[in-house]
């Protein structure tokens, strides 16, 4: 185009590549008319169209119109303001297509291949290039004023709802797309379909791009699916539905989603505090039960020495039972109050403690040895006592002595970094070890199988590492380890 007619020329002729500057490779008419800068200053993008001309609230609503029309293959027109050299604002209207790289060779009056931009990584598909015309107009016209209202209220929707929207086409590419939970991918979304967009697990853009094709191949929506996403370790809760023609075909789909984490974490704390408030609620249940047969049968004891001697020492056990079972159901009370136990370890010493467990356990037949030599640890007392309890109980209903004659003896001893109890009784098989703290496990008829789960449950609350071996003797052996010592007596 020769000088003369390029000056005269009512508007630009331009190629450009298809990125956030729109570089010129090539620019010519009455560039200096449109934009007060010759051609030759665009083309060396000392000054740039996309950052420097168009207004900069025009930008982000072009760039979307222009992006998401060559995203469906289609030629677009935008109108928007310019601001020139001098300051002038001018309304200007652009038409416009997308070159592939397929089908570009050479951008006229230039040298050398497209491909020596840089962008020779894109696909064959993809429009590197732009092809233009832009002109000014004497104002924004009516129609394009009732128009641009629209786009720009869409475009207010989508940047500012606090959800996810997005629209995409038949292919499942991306055509609209909200900025709430954008972050989590990394690069733009329009053009692209899940399967190509990056920053978000694989199988979650694998599973996503299937529901796009399963919307859109049957037109049956996808409503309030709940999605995690791993990489981010977060829910949301997504629904699409078939975006139809006016005709009714099906030309992509509509869809939108929300963050449902915080309450998805309200949800599952919810569900885990009534699971332990349903297990605690069974556990103090089965722990009231040995306090109270031992202050039954001292009643029935006291009752019948009252006519031959003094019941003072039947009377005393009842009450150190009783007062066991007010202590559990005051442990009740708090959990039901807090969702959780209280928990505040202190210095207590082991042979203590399970000389005033033994007390409150039916423990005919069985005699209890003593070997911790006043051991002292951090734990909570409570719940230490609670352990002994069950561990003591348990060798009374599974190492009773074989006669009347023989006894069973139930040793409490020392480890280097903890504390042991174990009896003389036939033992437990070893393909029955890992099921003994299973909560309802239980042999016994009658039973409640929650004895040795809640001996587990309070060691892992301290911390500590439970082991279940055989004793010398052949009988049952409860080791805990990662105990915390406070000496080494």
């Amino acid at each position: 185009m020769s000088y003369e007619l390029s000056e005269s020329f009512p508007g630009v002729v331009y190629w450009c590549l298809n990125d956030d500057s729109w570089t010129m490779l090539r620019a010519d008419g009455g560039c200096s008319a449109l934009t007060g800068y010759e051609c030759d200053i665009l083309e060396s993008s000392s000054v740039t169209f996309g950052h420097d001309l168009i207004h900069p609230d025009d930008r982000r609503r072009v760039s979307k119109d222009v992006q998401r029309s060559l995203a469906e293959g289609e030629a677009f027109e935008v109108a928007y303001r310019i601001e020139t050299k001098h300051g002038d604002v001018k309304w200007v209207h652009e038409s416009g297509h997308g070159v592939s790289k397929a089908g570009a060779t050479q951008v006229p009056g230039t040298t050398g291949e497209i491909g020596s931009t840089g962008l020779d990584d894109q696909s064959k598909d993809t429009p590197m290039l732009i092809e233009g015309y832009i002109r000014e107009i004497a104002t924004e016209r009516p129609l394009a004023s009732e128009q641009r209202r629209k786009a720009q209220l869409l475009d207010s929707v989508f940047d500012s709802i606090p959800i996810h929207l997005f629209v995409k086409d038949r292919d499942g590419r991306h055509l609209y797309v909200s900025e709430e939970h954008t972050e989590a991918y990394d690069g733009v979304m329009i053009g692209k379909t899940d399967l190509e967009l990056c920053g978000v697990d694989e199988s979650h853009r694998k599973e996503a791009y299937e529901d796009d094709m399963h919307v859109i191949e049957t037109g049956e929506p996808i409503l309030d699916k709940e999605e995690y996403i791993n990489s981010s370790e977060k829910w949301n809760l997504t629904s699409k539905v078939p975006w139809r023609g006016p005709s009714g075909e099906i030309r992509g789909l509509i869809g939108l989603s929300r963050d449902i984490t915080e309450r998805k974490r309200r949800q599952e704390e919810v569900e885990r505090q009534r699971d332990r408030l349903e297990q605690f609620a069974r556990v103090v249940s089965h722990d009231l039960r040995n306090p109270l047969n031992v202050a039954q049968g001292r009643v029935e004891l006291a009752k019948h020495a009252a006519e031959t001697e003094a019941p003072t020492a039947h009377l005393e056990t009842t009450q150190n039972a009783l007062d066991r079972m007010q202590q559990l159901l005051a442990d009740l009370l708090t959990l039901a109050r807090s969702g959780q136990p209280e928990f505040t370890s202190t210095t207590v010493l082991l042979d203590s403690v399970a000389t005033d467990a033994w007390q409150t356990v039916p423990t005919d037949g069985l005699t209890l040895a003593i070997e911790t030599e006043q051991k002292a640890i951090e734990a909570e007392e409570s719940r230490l006592r609670q352990l002994f309890e069950n561990l003591f109980n348990n060798a009374a209903e599974h190492a009773q002595p074989a006669s009347k004659e023989s006894e069973t003896t139930v040793c409490v001893g020392c480890l280097d970094a903890g504390f042991y109890v174990s009896d003389t009784g036939p033992g437990i098989p070893k393909p029955a070890r890992s099921d003994v703290f299973q909560p309802g496990y239980s042999t016994e008829v009658g039973g409640t199988g929650f004895g040795l789960a809640i001996v587990q449950e309070i060691a892992d609350a301290h911390g500590w590492e439970t082991q279940l071996t055989e004793s010398e003797a052949g009988g049952a052996r409860f080791e805990f380890r990662d105990v915390k010592v406070v000496n080494g007596k």
